[in-house]
């Protein structure tokens, strides 16, 4: 009987001992496992596609002269958007329009209009002309066609600017006009034109 109450006990101790060592192992385990970095890692995608956007402003959009007329023997008036009125009463204008690649796609733009000079002033002797110009150096990195000269624009669609950029800073076109209207043969009464602009894709 004493015997087996040794044995009992002995047994327990080992139980116990066991159970002790069991909870010492883990904690070594648990302590290695943050000594060497150990980590579970995954990935993730983040994707995204960015779109075509072509797109131009006329950032100045009119020219309005206001009313006015020839003044007598001289010919013809000739009216500037750059503050220029020779030979007539209305009103000066030194604003060109503006023309502003507002898109991300480099583009060539090409200008006409509603109407020719004798639909827009309503003499054969009239002109009707665009200077464009790059309002900032290098903006048409393709080239200009005519630039820092006078065209006669109509309802034709002609090319400018060859390859306008979208870079901030150097995306803008002026495209000043001249309008000479006889001080014979005009009839009375408002005139407009619309020019109209056009950007393609290089």
């Amino acid at each position: 009987m004493k015997s087996t109450n040794v044995l009992m006990v002995i047994a327990v101790l080992a139980v116990g001992l066991a159970m002790f060592n069991l909870i010492i192992t883990v904690n070594k385990v648990q302590d290695v496992e943050k000594l060497t970095g150990f980590a579970v890692t995954d990935t993730a995608d983040v994707n995204l596609s960015v779109a075509s956007n072509l797109l131009i402003n006329f950032t100045t959009d009119s020219v309005d002269w206001g009313t006015g007329y020839v003044t007598p023997g001289a010919g013809n008036a000739d009216l500037y958007t750059n503050g220029t009125i020779v030979g007539g009463s209305w009103s000066a204008v030194s604003s060109p329009l503006v023309i502003e690649n507002a898109g991300n796609e480099n583009a060539n733009i090409s200008l006409k209009a509603s109407n020719d000079a004798a639909g827009f002033i309503g003499s054969a002797s009239a002109l009707y002309q665009v200077n464009v110009t790059e309002k900032d150096a290098g903006a048409c990195s393709g080239g200009m066609v005519h630039s820092n000269t006078w065209n006669s624009i109509n309802t034709t669609e002609f090319l400018y600017c060859g390859n306008l950029t979208t870079a901030s800073g150097v995306d803008e076109l002026y495209v000043n006009v001249h309008i000479r209207i006889p001080e014979t043969g005009v009839p009375i009464g408002s005139k407009g034109s619309i020019i109209t602009a056009t950007a393609e894709v290089v």
